[in-house]
């Protein structure tokens, strides 16, 4: 689940065009039927694998205190994303980089 966190990331932040295809080949080859096409379904991939690795997370035998650890990281990773998406989807206006540029 771990490596679908990253190659969603990327397929997300990549031209739809250029990703698909590799992207979609990827994920059917890899993880089980059902996973698969829940993840290729979701309007937001990167988000939905994230709560699928919190809720793998959740299940796991370990104690309260390794489990908030990991929820922690997993919120970090969460807020990266989401700037990372604002970054590349909202550009920075001409406008404002002419006077900065200044």
């Amino acid at each position: 689940a771990c490596w679908a966190v990253l190659r969603s990331v990327q397929s997300h932040l990549r031209s739809p065009e250029q990703e698909e295809a590799g992207f979609s080949a990827h994920v059917r080859k890899t993880l089980d039927e059902e996973t698969a096409e829940k993840l290729l379904s979701s309007e937001d991939r990167p988000f939905w694998v994230i709560h699928d690795l919190s809720a793998i997370i959740q299940k796991m035998p370990i104690d309260g205190g390794r489990v908030r650890e990991m929820d922690k990281a997993i919120v970090s990773i969460m807020c990266s994303i989401e700037s990372c998406t604002k970054s590349i989807r909202y550009p920075i206006p001409l406008v404002y980089t002419r006077l900065t540029a200044r």
